[in-house]
């Protein structure tokens, strides 16, 4: 048989007809040809619960685990400047305690509240412990201790730093007992820092979290390194 033959076979063949009768219907059409409006649509509709999503885990992140913050003033001069940003840990400290040289921020202490505006210092005094001020060292009384050590503070600290009352002056600081939730806190920049030395120790549950990465500027990004003391945390 011709090929010519064949091929208008083919063509006439009922399944052939039958898509012929067919091709034109709406059914094959909307397969064949996808309404633009509706792609449109799931697009919109995917990135918008992705959106969602995204928001929902910022949120929780942004008020559980971790916050955001631009330092205001040279209390922690030189490891922190003024307009340096920080990012502050809030969730793992609710699960064990601060340790001596974490940088802190914390809720501003009652005569400063007016201020508006959290503090961030370094943690000096552990809880339990008994701190004082004398020549302008720091000195550390605990159980490990019990005839006191002067805290070396080589880390942050330069040698020629002395650590006196904000007033000034080279008399010695009254040594205080720290209770079973209070921290000593001082600013790096002990000549600049209103601190634990005037508004006493704080609890506890007056700190927000702790710095665990610093952004800008950048130059100094980097996640916070504890100091090295030569007494225990």
């Amino acid at each position: 048989m011709p090929f010519k033959t064949n091929l208008t076979y083919i063509l006439n063949m009922p399944s052939g007809l039958i898509f012929e009768e067919h091709r034109h219907s709406k059914d094959i059409k909307s397969k064949m040809h996808p309404s633009l409006r509706r792609e449109a649509f799931e697009y919109l509709f995917y990135f918008l619960k992705v959106f969602i999503c995204v928001t929902l885990v910022f949120v929780v992140l942004k008020t559980n685990v971790y916050q955001v913050t631009s330092i205001e003033g040279r209390s922690m001069y030189p490891t922190y400047d003024n307009s340096d940003i920080l990012f502050i840990d809030i969730f793992t400290p609710k699960f064990g305690d601060y340790r001596r040289g974490d940088i802190v921020i914390i809720q501003p202490p009652a005569d400063y509240a007016s201020a508006n505006k959290n503090f961030i210092k370094r943690i000096i005094g552990l809880p339990d412990e008994t701190i004082g001020l004398k020549d302008g060292i720091v000195v550390v009384y605990n159980k490990d201790y019990s005839r006191g050590v002067t805290l070396n503070e080589k880390d942050y600290l330069e040698k020629s730093v002395k650590s006196y009352l904000p007033s000034g002056g080279n008399d010695e600081y009254k040594f205080r007992k720290l209770g079973k939730d209070e921290y000593f806190l001082m600013g790096d920049n002990r000549g600049g820092s209103t601190d634990s030395r005037k508004f006493g120790p704080i609890k506890k549950s007056e700190i927000v979290g702790r710095a665990l990465y610093q952004s800008s500027p950048s130059s100094k990004a980097g996640g916070f390194k504890l100091p090295t003391y030569n007494i225990n945390n």
